[in-house]
């Protein structure tokens, strides 16, 4: 006895599309200006594919699909990072790209001046 088997489906061959195909062919169909119905039979998928994804997307955590948005954030003064020293009663603020040689002659007169007190 012979085995009869199935001819292939006519058009592209089925296959199981996941999260990324669904949201990709939901993207497209938002460029078009076809229904649900015209764009399932253009792209040859069923109308059910179509209303099942719609439908698991909404429910999936991963639903809402990250976005940028443009923020306007005030100006901020430009703040360079400080060294605040201090010696008994006094204290000198030190901001960056002062000069290394003035910055130690201070330290070193200050440094005198609470010895000699």
């Amino acid at each position: 006895m012979t085995q009869k088997t199935k001819a292939p489906p006519s058009g592209p061959a089925w296959r199981r599309w996941n999260e990324a195909d669904a949201r990709a062919a939901f993207a497209e169909l938002a460029e078009t200006d076809e229904s649900a119905a015209g764009f399932a039979r253009r792209k040859r998928i069923s109308t059910q594919r179509l209303q099942y994804w719609k439908k698991r997307l909404k429910s999936s955590p991963s639903s809402a699909t990250p976005a940028f948005v443009a923020v306007t954030m005030p100006p901020t003064p430009a703040t360079r990072p400080e060294i605040e020293i201090r010696f008994g009663d006094v204290a000198v603020v030190v901001r960056e790209g002062c000069d290394v040689d003035q910055v130690a002659r201070l330290v070193e007169a200050l440094s005198r001046r609470t010895r000699a007190c």
